[in-house]
C-alpha cells in the first residue's frame, strides 16, 4: 500500500501563526507588568504587594479563561 500525504489543509499554517502570535502577546503582557510593578503601586497607590496579587489575578484569569473560550469556540453552533 502507498503511504498518504497529508494535504495540506489537514495543519493549518494561518491558525497556528494566530496562536503563536496571541500567546506571545498575553505572555509579554504579564512579563512586561512583572518589570513595571514598582510603578503600578505607585500609580494606583496601593503597596507593591497588592499590585502583586493583581497581577497574579490577571495570571489565573488567563490561564482558567482559556481553556474555557477554547472549548466554547470548538463547541457547534446552533
Amino acid at each position: 500500500m502507498a503511504a498518504v500525504e497529508p494535504s495540506r489543509s489537514a495543519f493549518p499554517i494561518a491558525a497556528l501563526a494566530a496562536l503563536s502570535l496571541s500567546v506571545f502577546a498575553v505572555c509579554s503582557a504579564e512579563f512586561a507588568l512583572i518589570g513595571l510593578l514598582l510603578n503600578v503601586s505607585g500609580d494606583l497607590h496601593v503597596s507593591v504587594a497588592s499590585a502583586g496579587r493583581l497581577l497574579s489575578a490577571y495570571a489565573i484569569a488567563v490561564a482558567v479563561g482559556g481553556p474555557i473560550v477554547t472549548i466554547q469556540a470548538m463547541s457547534p453552533r446552533s
